[in-house]
C-alpha cells in the first residue's frame, strides 16, 4: 500500500537517518520509533508528501492520506466544527452537518467554541474526528495520544483497529505505552533504519 526506497532526511546538511527501504502493507500498524529530535515527524512528513526526501523515494497509494501531526494546524478563532468543515472540503469530503456535530459529540468536543478555548485534548479530538468523516486507506499520525484522556485513548484505539480491519494502513509515532488490546505490528527505528 506504501512503500519508500533508500529514503534519507537532511536538516542543515546534516543527515538525520537513512537511507532507509520499507513499505506498509494493508492491517499491519507501523510504530515509528526514535529518541527526541531524531527525524519522526520528517519521516511521516516524507511519507505524506508534506516534505521532500533528501534523496530516495516514497510510493503512496491513489486516493491520498490522513496526516495528522503532533502540532495541529487550526484557526485559533474558529470552532472545532468551522475547521473540520474547512479540512474536510480542502481533502474533497462534505459530510453531512448532522454527521460532523455527531461525531464531535462522541468525542466530547464543543463544536461551537473558539479552539484558543479548548484544552490541549479537545483540540486533538477534534482533529481525530477528520478520521471518522472522510475516508482514507492510509493514516499517518504523528504522536496521536498526545493529551488524550484514557477514555480517549481507548476510543483511538478502537477506531485504529477497525481502519486496520477494513484493510486500512497506519503510520504511528507514540512515545507513550499503547493501550491494551492496541493492534500489534511492525516497529521501525529510526535511529538503526532497522524493523523490529
Amino acid at each position: 500500500m506504501l512503500s519508500w526506497e533508500q529514503v534519507a532526511a537532511a536538516r542543515n546538511g546534516h543527515r538525520l537517518w537513512g537511507p532507509i527501504s520499507g513499505g506498509v502493507a494493508a492491517g499491519v500498524p507501523l510504530h515509528v520509533r526514535g529518541a527526541n529530535g531524531c527525524g519522526k515527524t520528517t519521516f511521516l512528513r516524507t511519507l505524506a508528501g508534506l516534505r521532500a526526501p533528501a534523496y530516495g523515494r516514497v510510493l503512496r497509494p491513489a486516493g491520498g492520506c490522513w496526516f495528522l501531526g503532533h502540532a495541529l494546524a487550526c484557526a485559533e478563532d474558529l470552532d472545532a466544527r468551522s475547521n473540520l468543515r474547512h479540512w474536510l472540503a480542502l481533502a474533497g469530503f462534505d459530510p453531512s452537518d448532522d454527521r460532523l456535530m455527531a461525531v464531535l459529540a462522541e468525542l466530547q468536543v464543543p463544536a461551537r467554541k473558539p479552539l484558543r478555548h479548548l484544552s490541549a485534548g479537545q483540540r486533538r479530538k477534534s482533529a481525530l474526528a477528520l478520521l471518522m468523516l472522510g475516508e482514507r486507506a492510509l493514516w499517518l499520525l504523528d504522536e496521536p495520544f498526545d493529551a488524550l484522556d484514557l477514555r480517549s485513548v481507548d476510543w483511538l484505539a478502537q477506531r485504529c483497529r477497525e481502519h486496520l480491519g477494513r484493510g486500512g494502513a497506519l503510520v504511528y509515532t507514540s512515545h507513550q505505552a499503547l493501550p491494551a488490546g492496541f493492534p500489534a505490528g511492525d516497529v521501525l527505528d529510526l535511529v538503526s533504519g532497522s524493523r523490529a
